[in-house]
């Protein structure tokens, strides 16, 4: 693969990077997006007087963490040689000029790269909001909820609770109450649900109130339907006009006294029907003419008395034009599949209890928002989306919000937002806002690069339709002109991956853009890479569904793939977690360890639900089913036929109870007696102890003494600490709050990761791999279909061309559903159904050498293969149905397997290991070097990098380090960053560090990380040394004094001498040399590393021992 194709492109990226000028770029996958955003940076950087003037905006820390590791490495490598490549030359110059301007402008960025501005967009928000405090009515930044739903359901309660007294919104909760059966609980889920997608309504419904608002949005219903009338007129055949009124004429005279009918409109009808909402009951009484039930055009020999053309000679005439009218229409589909969606066209108007239940919802949702906020309040807690809302609303609140952003010393001349097709709604007005002062020519810029054929997270209200609308060269009504780029070379897959999916998705993308619905056509690649030999996509099909034969098949490449080269990538992608469990249980059979991205949730690991039953036992005397699942646990495994003996007879008893009868305990099998007798003891005595120690003290200790720790394995016992850290964060008061909060809190946690697994081998879902790319890619369980989606208790949807749409949800008396609630969710399903097309795009653009398919169809009556509705497989069908026939293994047809588990239990003598005796210590006073008064003085505050968050950002620099030392520089894979990312983020919430501050401490961490591999003083710290250590805890006397130490890193070096190094992560500010802050250091530090070196020398009497400070943001040293 050393030729490379040219690049097609060239002239859209040199105008990319001219600082001067605004562009919306549309980037496909493997398009060098990243690397393109860096150079536009840099060039940025080379132009601007501050480096703050410069805002990047990402949707993810990943990306965000990215960003700056890549720009800082770019401006350390300006430093080096001129690199070969082209691409990387083009950085490098661009980057030489920001340090140029560096230097001019004494930024000092390598030491402080705090000053570079690349944020999320939940950062950002949440920095607004602590600048802004008095306008966002916040008081300062909240602490981020960790669990929100919990705060939702407080608010849903204390809204419904209105009701019972009778308060403002009471009416409104009757009324809804009533429309759903009185089902109080289904109301308060919905309510719930509504809350955690309020910054999707909430914009939507405060312009809609009272019954002047009844007018707009029946007339953007009506604009809709005339619309899709418009579009079906046009798409009638001319040719087939005449003959559709004569058969329409003819069987509409045969049907009059047969029953209420669409047809019937058609009665001595004589014209057609016009695009007109008016005439929609006519394009109906068509549909009954020319279609089946189920939406097909009817089959010539189908025609009968049923369709108003009785048998007999008379008829015979009417019935061969149908038949001839029929045979017409095969070659018209757009306009047969546009007649049938009319059928499902709404009146433009609501009715009378449609009106009453959508205008209860309109006056109660605000109410049930407020609540909310004052949950928040109390709690002192917020959601992401609620930071957001604040953030939006404080920009909203100055007439120029450039200027008031002047005035916080937030100044912004140029801004850059990755992941553009991702945007939504709120995000896009917040970027409205922030540029609303801007003029073309006043030397500002706007720079939005993302892929609308990527654009997967409509459940998070990613509107792709904003992109497409940008492309168009404006943001907004109003706002910045922007020039439109679209990039087409792919430096990421060989030849033939990018050809198959140039072929493939040209038959699944549609053919033309439409704001509206979200379709986004096909960008072609051009290949930069070339092809390697054999297929580069290769289907597994299966003839019926069979999840193991599926497995071992992924297995069998798996291992393949790992032969051939070991050090390759391999990636499983799937739609749902739910399609994986045979494909795990085979690589854990197999012992094959793999990386897993929010795979296994917690909750659906044995040991957690063992614990999960232990605590409910504890805390419930009479709950059955977890006092059974306790002894059927590991520790006791009663067989099934003691555990009947014990409580068959005693539906009513509890289970203590029973273990203290006596006579009941003699029915038992000699081994469940001698294991109840080990147990039952410990179990009583973690019941007469509850509440007189914390919730995770009593379980913990109980699970201990009964021998759990003994019935798993190490990476179970890792995931039995996260349950236990659950019940602690969970607990109020040696108790629950309530038991459902366990469970929904193991829902949101995934099973501790593989320790031993190197990340050659990932498993994780498809919007988790997006960003990502691999040498092989597996994409399993094609052929199913996914969770079908629950009904919201409000429909709503912004058309771009027609206005805001809204209905109420149906009545739970069976009913038929509200036709206007119907019409949007079919509109919401055709943007689903274009968006599967772009998630299936993500997952194969992934793959760099090779890619797999894997899926199955089922044989229909008619012994055709059908892939299931709304799978991943029926969106390729039309692709792969041909090829699929003649390859397709057939399968038995099968229930879904279930997992088979076997029980453990422990063996029946168990004991505790014997503990030995240790002698309790001394107590002796012993100083640590740290502590010495000539460099800790208590009297100087802490700045800079000596900050609390500081600290703690230094202990993760120090564990990572020592981390490289024992494992290689190798292990720092750049493929990794995501996981890094996320590790880092939960250490400092740990810690207590503010959720706000996460992306600039990630940043400060992975650059004093890289900094250390790229520098060379770092990188002689982490080689191998003789007599190396880390982290090496030392004690001994000094000056007559017991002194304590840790010592970062030592090892003898090849001249001899004994080095003793301390990390420091910090760095000299803006107007500090570097002589003056090693100067100031090595007093500082003097104590401390003198103390060392005479620990040391006591150790090692005669050899020489040297001492440094080493600084990893900069790759400082300085030698004592």
């Amino acid at each position: 693969m050393s030729a490379v194709m040219p690049i097609a492109d060239a002239e859209q990226r040199r105008a990319a990077i001219d600082p001067d000028r605004s562009f919306i770029v549309q980037a496909p996958a493997g398009s060098g997006k990243t690397e393109l955003l860096i150079q536009r940076f840099l060039a940025l950087l080379g132009s601007v007087e501050r480096p703050q003037q410069i805002l990047a905006i990402t949707f993810t820390r990943k990306a965000a963490a990215e960003m700056r590791i890549r720009l800082l490495d770019a401006l350390v490598s300006a430093q080096q040689d001129s690199p070969e490549e082209a691409h990387k030359k083009k950085t490098w110059q661009l980057a030489r000029d920001a340090m140029e301007q560096d230097r001019k402008q004494g930024w000092e960025l390598l030491q402080n790269p705090s000053l570079l501005s690349i944020q999320t967009i939940d950062s950002f928000n949440a920095g607004l909001v602590n600048k802004m405090p008095w306008l966002s009515r916040f008081g300062g930044v909240p602490e981020l909820a960790e669990d929100a739903d919990t705060l939702y359901q407080q608010a849903a309660e204390n809204l419904l609770q209105r009701f019972m007294r009778g308060q403002q919104g009471s009416d409104q909760i009757g009324r809804l109450l009533t429309h759903l059966d009185n089902r109080m609980d289904r109301l308060q889920q919905m309510l719930v649900d509504m809350l955690s997608k309020r910054d999707q309504w909430l914009r939507h419904l405060l312009g809609v109130r009272g019954e002047e608002s009844r007018q707009p949005l029946e007339s953007a219903l009506e604009n809709l339907v005339a619309d899709k009338l418009q579009q079906l007129s046009a798409a009638c055949p001319a040719e087939c006009k005449e003959e559709i009124l004569f058969c329409g004429r003819y069987a509409a005279a045969q049907l009059w006294d047969k029953g209420e009918r669409p047809i019937l409109t058609l009665t001595d009808l004589d014209w057609m029907p016009q695009a007109v909402v008016e005439h929609l009951p006519i394009w109906q009484g068509v549909a009954d003419l020319l279609l089946t039930s189920g939406g097909d055009l009817r089959k010539p020999r189908g025609i009968n008395k049923n369709c108003g053309f009785p048998t007999g000679d008379g008829h015979k005439d009417a019935k061969i034009r149908m038949q001839s009218l029929l045979d017409e229409l095969e070659s018209s589909p757009a306009f047969i599949s546009l007649l049938s969606a009319c059928r499902e066209l709404p009146r433009a108007e609501y009715i009378a209890e449609q009106w009453q239940i959508l205008q209860a919802l309109i006056e109660l949702l605000p109410l049930l928002v407020a609540e909310l906020w004052l949950v928040f309040r109390a709690e002192g807690q917020a959601d992401f989306a609620e930071i957001a809302l604040k953030a939006k609303e404080a920009l909203a609140s100055a007439t120029d919000p450039s200027d008031l952003l002047l005035k916080l010393d937030s100044q912004l001349e140029h801004i850059l937002v990755d992941e553009f097709q991702d945007t939504s709604w709120l995000q896009y007005q917040l970027l409205e806002t922030l540029t609303s002062g801007w003029q073309q020519g006043d030397g500002r810029t706007l720079f939005l690069v993302g892929d609308p054929m990527q654009s997967i997270y409509r459940f998070r209200e990613a509107e792709v339709g904003l992109f497409l609308k940008t492309f168009a060269g404006r943001l907004g009504d109003d706002g910045t002109q922007l020039e439109p780029l679209r990039l087409s070379c792919n430096f990421r897959s060989q030849q033939g991956i990018v050809d198959w999916v140039n072929c493939s998705f040209a038959g699944v993308f549609p053919a033309k853009v439409d704001v509206a619905s979200g379709a986004v056509p096909l960008a072609e690649a051009d290949a930069v890479l070339p092809p390697l030999p054999g297929g580069a996509c290769e289907l597994h099909a299966f003839n019926g569904r069979d999840d193991l034969a599926e497995a071992e098949q992924v297995l069998q490449l798996v291992r393949q793939a790992q032969q051939d080269d070991p050090q390759q990538t391999v990636a499983i992608l799937v739609r749902s977690r739910t399609h994986l469990p045979q494909i795990l249980q085979l690589l854990r059979q197999q012992q094959i360890p793999f990386q897993a991205q929010d795979i296994d949730l917690l909750g659906e690991q044995p040991v957690a639900l063992d614990i999960i039953s232990l605590t409910r036992a504890l805390l419930h005397r009479g709950d059955r089913l977890a006092w059974l699942s306790v002894l059927r646990a590991p520790w006791a495994a009663l067989s099934l036929h003691d555990l009947h003996a014990l409580v068959a007879d005693a539906p009513y008893a509890t289970l203590p109870s029973l273990l203290q009868d006596e006579q009941r305990l003699a029915s038992l099998s000699d081994e469940g007696r001698q294991h109840l007798a080990r147990i039952w003891p410990i179990l009583q005595t973690a019941i007469d102890k509850r509440g007189r120690f914390g919730l995770r003290q009593l379980v913990e200790g109980c699970w201990l003494a009964l021998g759990g720790a003994a019935c798993y394995s190490a990476e179970a016992l890792d995931n039995a600490a996260l349950v236990f850290d659950l019940l602690e964060r969970l607990e109020e008061g040696s108790d629950l709050p309530a038991l459902d909060l366990l469970e929904k809190g193991l829902s949101q946690l995934f099973s501790a990761a593989d320790s031993t697994a190197d990340g050659r081998l990932q498993v994780m879902t498809i919007h988790k791999a997006k960003g990502l790319e691999f040498d092989q890619v597996i994409l399993p369980g094609l052929g199913r279909r996914p969770r079908g989606a629950d009904s919201p208790l409000l429909r709503w949807l912004e058309h771009p061309e027609h206005g805001l749409l809204l209905a109420p949800i149906a009545p739970r008396d069976g009913s038929e559903q509200d036709p206007i609630y119907r019409l949007i969710g079919k509109l919401e399903q055709e943007k689903q159904q274009l968006e599967t097309g772009r998630l299936l795009y993500v997952a194969a653009t992934r793959a760099r050498q090779r890619l797999h398919l894997f899926g199955h169809a089922k044989e229909n009556s008619r012994g055709e293969l059908k892939p299931e509705k709304d799978s991943l497989l029926e969106t390729l069908w039309p692709v792969l149905g041909e090829q699929f026939g003649v390859c397709a293994v057939v399968s038995p047809e099968a229930e879904p397997q279930m997992m088979q588990l076997a029980l453990k239990r422990l063996p029946l003598y168990w004991q505790h290991p014997e503990l030995q005796a240790a002698p309790l210590p001394q107590t002796i006073d012993v100083g640590r070097a740290s502590d010495l008064e000539e460099f800790d003085n208590e009297d100087v505050p802490f700045s800079g990098w000596e900050s609390q968050v500081q600290r703690h950002i230094g202990t993760i620099v120090h564990n990572q380090l020592e981390q490289l030392v024992k494992q290689g520089a190798e292990s720092w894979r750049p493929d990794a960053a995501d996981q890094r990312s996320e590790a880092f983020s939960r250490q400092l919430a740990v810690m207590g560090v503010p959720v706000a501050e996460h992306d600039s401490a990630i940043a400060t961490i992975m650059s004093a990380v890289e900094n250390t591999l790229q520098g060379q003083k770092g990188r002689w710290l982490l080689q191998p040394h003789t007599e190396s250590a880390c982290e090496l805890p030392l004690t001994g006397v000094v000056d007559g004094a017991l002194l304590h130490c840790v010592i970062d890193r030592t090892f003898i070096d090849e001249h001899g001498v004994r080095w003793v190094i301390d990390y420091k992560v910090s760095a000299p500010k803006k107007t500090e040399t570097h002589e003056r802050f090693y100067a100031e250091k090595r007093e500082q530090y003097r104590g401390q590393l003198l103390s060392y070196q005479l620990l040391l020398q006591q150790l090692e009497p005669g050899r020489k021992v040297r001492s440094a400070l080493y600084f990893p943001l900069f790759d400082g040293w300085c030698e004592l």
